[in-house]
């Protein structure tokens, strides 16, 4: 997410390094509590984002397997894109990153 003028946002999927996908402004407030979900759809190939349960990123996308600790929130580790880590606070789960297989 990368704060953009006028109080909106904006999203960023990046993928693998290789390509990125950017959402439309969104109004937001700096400083109010929003839930952030985020649904990958395995048969489907389909990654949807939604903040305060709105869609605001809904693309094909592949993921590829990895471990817990190298999936990054807020953070860009691939690639050369010019988007900075996340200014924000973001407060994890009570249980942390929760994965729910989904068809």
């Amino acid at each position: 997410m990368e704060y953009v003028p006028g109080g909106n946002a904006m999203f960023v999927y990046v993928q693998s390094g290789v390509s990125c996908t950017y959402s439309g402004y969104i109004p937001i407030s700096p400083g109010t509590p929003h839930r952030l979900r985020v649904d990958y759809f395995a048969a489907a190939k389909r990654v949807v984002v939604r903040l305060d349960g709105r869609a605001v990123l809904d693309l094909p996308t592949t993921f590829f397997p990895t471990s817990r600790d190298r999936i990054t929130l807020g953070r860009i580790r691939v690639g050369r894109f010019g988007q900075r880590d996340f200014s924000g606070r973001m407060d994890v789960a009570p249980n942390g990153l929760v994965f729910v297989g989904r068809q």
